[in-house]
């Protein structure tokens, strides 16, 4: 079966969309990830809520720039088409911006001009990226990010209180077990704020 047939290219889009990205979405939130990657925060249209979509890292300057694989299609892109006030996430650092599709603007020269300011893992996804256009026959498409100037914040205490609290969550869910008491149910006041929020993109 050739790697360009129907079925292979949908698997490997469910890989990447049910494991990878979530994985990296993950990474992205704790603010561990590799420099190649970023977070995007979009507006869900339907739902109101904030939705997470992992992206190559194209923070250059005063501007942020991704090529959407599945163009106009991908749910990210409808969503910041709808809403186009954003955030993005590189590092530890979140940046407030509005986001403009551009429909006119050669998606793979743009590609290779991002990738010249970053190392090779970026490099790599890149290639990554024009695989998975050429295996979906996608018409991806140009974002243009423009940042709103930010004060530096470190997001390391909200982190470990994340963790801290799922570390405690954790060991009174063993102990209920271990005395038979059955599960422990969450609170408003005690659940982490990693699952308060939803991030399905």
């Amino acid at each position: 079966m050739s790697i360009q047939s129907p079925r292979i290219a949908e698997t490997i889009r469910w890989v990447d969309d049910h494991v990878v990205k979530r994985i990296m979405r993950i990474l992205l939130r704790v603010g561990v990830a590799p420099f190649a990657f970023a977070l995007l925060e979009t507006t869900g249209r339907r739902t109101g809520q904030r939705r997470l979509t992992p992206v190559g890292n194209g923070h250059i300057d005063d501007t942020f720039w991704l090529v959407a694989a599945r163009g106009v299609r991908a749910d990210y892109v409808k969503n910041l088409l709808a809403d186009p006030d954003v955030r993005v996430k590189v590092g530890r650092q979140w940046y407030p911006g509005t986001a403009h599709v551009l429909p006119d603007d050669d998606p793979y020269l743009r590609l290779r001009e991002i990738v010249t300011h970053f190392g090779r893992l970026r490099r790599l996804d890149a290639r990554a990226l024009e695989s998975s256009i050429r295996l979906g026959h996608d018409t991806p498409v140009t974002v243009r990010i423009e940042l709103e100037s930010v004060e530096p914040r470190n997001e390391r205490a909200p982190v470990r209180n994340d963790i801290r609290r799922c570390f405690h969550g954790a060991r009174r869910a063993m102990l209920a077990t271990t005395r038979g008491r059955g599960a422990v149910h969450w609170t408003p006041a005690t659940k982490p704020a990693s699952f308060r929020e939803g991030v399905d993109g």
